[in-house]
């Protein structure tokens, strides 16, 4: 079935036209009735044209679709379209084969979290999955999933998705990594973001009035509810994390990254893109791999990670930084030799 922005709304609506045994809906009837639905769950800038109506139908006829039984009833110069069968639905349709097992593999990797405690949802659901749609549990696993249910940052995963989605505000008692001290914010949370497995929580703190605070979850120790008004967000976080590496935005322009990747690297780099920006070209036997981000200490840590085989190449700044670091490794090495 093909994924696009609201295909099942519209095979919804074409499944409610076809059964209709008073009504006849040529192409235009049809395009009327679509858009009438898209306006209300989408605003009027969504439209569907002719063109689009005949290419649904001809999926729905399809047997990648729903191997609907369509007749084209002509009245003079129009053409009306009905169910040929007419107790046919979509919504009585059987699932296929190849959907059974792509729930089964869905089911197969929710059970490797099933035993974490604030996805015990997981656990209650996945024996009323099996038992409805008739599947067996694999004897052997199949799928691992690099998960971090033994940190702290867990435990505070549900709270801190729940406030965001009922509106509350909380305060957090946590430690930063320079002092064992906690310190307390009250903070109206925002966003959830993960990176390099580890879990942040972005909004607004109170005190420092700051709109993009974030809190790493396993640094909290204790959250609250408080009863302050909620203040919403007008930030657009996809586009906040759009320009960056990581989780850390500083307030600097964007700037094209150049590297030069060896031969033996590339194949990882090609298929496993650095940001969703990236371009490459080969130079003789080096990857050329440009990104477009605002340079942070998380970008230096992924550049590091590979080692002898990448290269800055520009902006200069950068070539500095990391160059810096990469010295001053060589010396914790050279130094432990001396001792």
């Amino acid at each position: 079935m093909p994924v696009t922005k609201n295909a099942i709304l519209r095979y919804k609506v074409l499944d409610r036209c076809f059964q209709n045994k008073t009504q006849n809906f040529g192409v235009k009837d049809l395009i009327d009735e679509i858009n009438k639905e898209l306006e209300a769950f989408s605003g009027p800038s969504v439209k569907i044209n002719r063109r689009s109506v005949y290419y649904d139908i001809k999926f729905m006829e399809s047997k990648q679709g729903y191997s609907i039984p369509l007749k084209r009833v002509k009245n003079g110069k129009n053409v009306y379209f009905k169910y040929s069968d007419p107790d046919f639905s979509i919504s009585k349709q059987k699932i296929t084969d190849r959907e059974l097992n792509t729930i089964q593999n869905a089911l197969d990797a929710l059970s490797r979290i099933s035993g974490v405690q604030q996805f015990g949802w997981v656990q209650e659901i996945l024996p009323k999955l099996k038992d409805t749609f008739d599947l067996k549990s694999t004897s052997k696993e199949s799928i691992s999933i690099e998960s971090n249910i033994d940190l702290r940052a867990i435990e505070y995963l549900q709270n801190i998705s729940e406030a965001i989605k009922k509106k509350k505000v909380v305060e957090i008692s946590y430690s930063d990594f320079r002092s064992v001290e906690l310190n307390k914010l009250i903070f109206h949370p925002y966003y959830l973001k993960q990176y390099n497995n580890r879990w942040f929580a972005f909004g607004l703190n109170e005190t420092a009035k700051i709109t993009t605070w974030n809190v790493l979850l396993d640094r909290i120790k204790k959250i609250d509810y408080v009863n302050t008004k909620y203040i919403p967000s007008d930030t657009d976080w996809y586009m906040y994390f759009h320009d960056i590496v990581g989780v850390t935005r500083l307030d600097k322009d964007i700037e094209e990254i150049v590297l030069k990747f060896t031969k033996e690297q590339a194949p990882f780099i090609e298929t496993k893109p650095l940001h969703p920006t990236q371009k490459i070209d080969w130079v003789g036997d080096s990857l050329i791999v440009r990104i477009n981000v605002i340079p942070n200490f998380e970008l230096e840590n992924l550049i590091l990670s590979f080692g002898e085989k990448v290269e800055v190449l520009d902006p200069k700044t950068l070539i500095n930084k990391v160059k810096s670091r990469a010295f001053s490794i060589y010396k914790t090495y050279n130094l432990s030799r001396l001792r």
